[in-house]
């Protein structure tokens, strides 16, 4: 996963060689790419986790699901104070 800063937007990049992942990698990258670091720390975005989406994944999956998400949401943190 790679994060960019971009006319005050974070730019997110990522895939995956698997499709499951490469599917979950999607979706994160519609909720949170092309948005600026103040929206994504204001929404709270971790709704695969509090509906219990990741439930259906082996642990491995959901803590990778889970791992992407911190990096989003420190990611905004650091680009916020830009």
């Amino acid at each position: 996963m790679n994060i960019r800063y971009k006319k005050g937007k974070m730019i997110i990049e990522a895939d995956s060689d698997t499709l499951i992942v490469k599917g979950l990698v999607s979706i994160l990258l519609q909720v949170f790419s092309n948005r600026k670091p103040a929206e994504v720390l204001e929404n709270e975005f971790y709704l695969p986790a509090k509906a219990g989406f990741l439930e259906f994944f082996p642990e491995s999956r959901a803590n990778g699901i889970n791992a992407m998400l911190k990096f989003i949401m420190e990611s905004a943190k650091t680009l916020s104070l830009i």
